[in-house]
């Protein structure tokens, strides 16, 4: 057929429809004027019979060629100048003239391909499509199925790419909209303010929107809200905006909730029906999506711009929602989502109108038990809200809340101690975790609160919220002044753990395995939070025994295999042995800088108050017991660092996923990052006992030796350990420790099998003694060995590797000379 070939062809089909496109129309004209009088003769009868059948399949056929070939014929503007003026009397005039009966929808389809087309080439046309179908069709488009689709978008066409000529619509003519298209509750009556008034056509356009997106047949509503979403867009941009939106935004949101009420009224009357359900059921997400995203725009950037009583009509509608939806269970159990999007919606609004126009949002808030909005208002307000608020509005909203606090504490405490449902205590810990880092004090210490937490502590469905909870409190800079709370709270929190998590329990298996699966977040954050005021918990035995415990609990955490929680280990590892290192510097020598193989610390005592000799050796005693305090934690701690120890920067090989040994093709700057705060750590631990370092290297590397813990990343591991507390011991412990080493390592690769294994040995020994250049200046007989030994490996060997060894050796001694 033509209609397949213009399909097929496109622009193609030009030249053959171009000889026939008059013709076309005229009898299209012709079988108009049949099909009318046969229909003004016989009645809408006649409009049945095959006769007029007949006729009006030509008109359609008609229409769909020409539609199919502007469709797909390229956009050329010749094309439109050509086709599109010579139908706008026989096409667009005989459907405003026609009887209804004989009107052809497909006419609507048509104009709507050509506006999407030609877009706003089509501007000048537009008045003249409108007044041609726009009253007519609203006029019986209720008794039409097949023109409601089409024409709406065809509007949809007319919004989208001629919205100019939409807003400059005029017509004195009034449709009264109570006749038989639909019934419209009296919100609708819009009144438009100031020049817009006049033009009654876009009233009745966006009465029309409403009417389509409030229709219980998907695609019509859909359509509708989707031509609702272009005009907004539209009239954002427009000079008209702020008009707009004060006639029509509280309208288009309460007819948005209605449809959503009324669905959902429709949904449970007809549970039976699974088609009808899954319908409504998108229509609803998709109608409050919609809502929502309007909402959200508007109230950011427009809010002010609307009346007095549109913004409190607004406000008071959206709470009553939130109110109706959350006052039973089943009903917030189907619309959490839509409630935690008022909820947002509502909050957006309180930075507007709270305290100043809307003092009494809290006591209202309270008194209906709701908490969600809560923590929200604080998240937004003190979390979210830095490039939307002034710091000034921030403080005032701040100073606000805090002033209305003790309802929120009140109502916190009584739901926390008296609701058994499961959502509402979770929605109060999460409202609590909001407000606990800016509070006044005296609400956290001065109250049961932390007794209650404590307790939500052993049940998994609170678990982790408490803990987040609990880290918020330990984070807080309280002074002194509370420090038996917070030793109360340490104890109780260490007795509950025990229970939960025992001991002796292997906590990198139970995390592996899924068990504790918690560890990766709250515990850590928890533990290291509690541990930041670790001086309060040495005051006595019983406070001793709980802190050395929460330590050793943290080291065994530190093991879990896991990078971003042996990161935040790493981090509170790093400075509590910076602190201890600090105390035990001041006792040795209080004035002197420490110098270190590549560390330079300076003691912070000595910038801040220069301490006399006599003042430091009144601290001696304390001081010396401090360090022995943790001399058991700091032993365990060595052997972490030694176990868990990143790849330095000069190691260039990697193992690869086949078990191979391979050269590193890009540095892994994470790693280099952890090797560097390791490094510092375990250099700092070997000045609080060189001894203990010493004995916990030789001792791993003695299991390597008899097969105990041999394997590549054992090695690897204490090599890169032993490399990095190059010069922090005596030249003279250093130089024994270094000759034990070398040696056994050397006894390994003698006594190991495997190419691959000596290679592993032999890398690990080039690096160690690269590491040594005090000890190689010291030895030149040694440097020789080891240097002709990498030439030999350089040579022989696949791994240029050993080059980078030897340039870094070279340089090392060079420095040190």
């Amino acid at each position: 057929t033509n209609t397949s070939a213009a399909s097929s062809l496109g622009t193609y089909f030009l030249s053959q429809i171009s000889l026939i496109f008059l013709d076309m129309l005229n009898v299209y004209r012709m079988y108009s004027e049949l099909i009318s009088s046969s229909i003004a003769e016989g009645g809408p009868y006649a409009s049945k019979t095959s006769y007029v059948k007949l006729l009006r399949s030509v008109k359609r056929e008609t229409l769909k060629l020409i539609e199919t070939f502007l469709d797909k014929a390229e956009d050329q503007p010749q094309i439109g100048k050509q086709f599109v003026p010579p139908m706008m009397d026989p096409v667009l005039g005989d459907y405003a003239r026609n009887l209804p009966d004989a009107r052809e929808s497909e006419v609507l389809s048509l104009f709507a391909t050509i506006i999407n087309k030609y877009k706003a080439a089509m501007i000048e046309d537009v008045p003249r499509i409108f007044e041609a179908v726009f009253q007519c069709t609203l006029e019986y488009v209720w008794n039409y199925p097949e023109h409601r689709l089409k024409f709406f978008s065809l509007l949809r066409a007319i919004a989208t790419h001629c919205f100019p000529a939409l807003i400059h619509l005029s017509s004195e003519k009034r449709l009264n909209l109570r006749g038989n298209l639909f019934t419209i509750p009296p919100s609708i009556e819009l009144n438009l303010l100031s020049h817009v008034v006049q033009y009654q056509q876009l009233k009745l356009v966006m009465d029309s929107i409403i009417w389509a997106f409030r229709h219980t047949e998907r695609n019509i509503a859909e359509t509708g809200l989707n031509l609702l979403l272009e005009m907004l867009k539209n009239f954002q941009a427009s000079e008209f905006c702020n008009q707009f939106y004060k006639s029509y935004f509280l309208t288009i949101e309460q007819e948005i909730f209605a449809v959503t009420q009324f669905v959902n009224g429709l949904f449970e009357s007809r549970t039976n029906l699974s088609i009808f359900k899954n319908h409504i059921r998108d229509f609803l997400v998709q109608s409050k999506e919609f809502s929502a995203q309007v909402l959200e725009g508007v109230i950011k950037y427009r809010w002010n711009a609307l009346p007095v009583e549109q913004r409190d009509g607004m406000k008071n509608y959206i709470s009553e929602v939130i109110v109706q939806l959350s006052s039973n269970e089943t009903s917030f159990r189907m619309e959490r989502l839509y409630v935690n999007k008022l909820n947002v919606t509502l909050v957006q609004i309180l930075k507007h109108e709270w305290p100043a126009r809307w003092r009494s949002f809290i006591p209202d808030l309270v008194a209906a038990a709701k908490t969600s909005e809560l923590y929200l208002l604080s998240e937004e307000v003190f979390d979210f809200s830095r490039g939307e608020m002034t710091q000034q509005k921030i403080k005032e909203l701040k100073q606000s809340l805090n002033s209305e606090f003790q309802l929120i504490h009140e109502l916190c405490l009584y739901v926390l101690s008296a609701s058994q449902r499961t959502e509402l205590i979770r929605a109060t810990l999460s409202t609590l975790h909001a407000f606990l880092s800016w509070i006044p004090l005296g609400y956290i210490f001065e109250s049961p609160l932390l007794e209650t937490l404590l307790n939500f502590f052993p049940m998994p469905s609170y678990r982790n919220l408490t803990l987040q909870c609990l880290t918020e409190v330990a984070a807080l800079n309280f002074g002194d002044f509370y420090n038996m709370q917070y030793v109360k709270m340490y104890t109780f929190f260490m007795v509950q753990l025990q229970a939960i998590l025992p001991p002796t329990t292997k906590i990198p298996e139970a995390y592996a395995n899924g068990s504790s699966e918690e560890l990766k977040n709250d515990v850590t954050d928890t533990f290291i939070s509690l541990q930041s005021h670790i001086r309060v918990l040495e005051s006595t035995q019983d406070n001793i025994s709980a802190l050395l415990m929460g330590l050793e609990y943290l080291i065994n955490i530190s093991y879990v295999d896991d990078t971003e929680v042996f990161k935040v280990c790493l981090d509170y590892w790093n400075s509590l042995v910076l602190e201890l290192f600090e105390l035990h510097n001041n006792l040795d020598n209080p004035a002197v800088t420490v110098n270190m193989m590549g560390l330079q610390t300076i003691n912070s005592w000595n910038l801040q108050m220069p301490l006399l000799h006599g003042m430091v050796d009144g601290l001696g005693p304390q001081i010396s017991q401090r360090r022995q305090l943790y001399a058991a934690p700091m032993s365990k701690l060595r052997m972490l660092m030694i176990c868990r120890m990143a790849k330095p920067e000069e190691v260039l090989i990697v193992e690869d996923e086949n078990g191979n040994i391979v050269r590193e093709t890009m540095k892994d700057n994470d790693v280099l990052v952890q090797y560097k705060i390791m490094r510092e750590t375990l250099i700092y631990l070997s000045h609080l006992d060189h001894e203990d370092t010493e004995k916990q290297m030789l001792k791993k590397l003695s299991k390597q030796l008899s097969g105990e813990d041999w394997n590549w990343n054992n090695l690897n591991t204490l090599c890169w350990a032993i490399g990095s507390i190059s010069g922090s011991m005596m030249e003279e412990q250093e130089n024994r420790f270094l000759v034990m080493v070398i040696r056994d390592l050397l006894n390994l690769c003698e006594i190991t099998k495997g190419k691959d294994n000596k290679a592993v040995i032999a890398s690990n020994i080039m690096y160690v003694v690269g590491q040594y250049p005090r000890f190689l200046r010291a030895h030149w007989k040694f440097l020789k060995t080891v240097v002709n030994k990498l030439f030999e490996f350089i040579l022989f060997s696949r791994w240029a590797a050993y080059t980078e060894t030897f340039y870094h050796s070279c340089i090392a001694c060079y420095i040190s000379s």
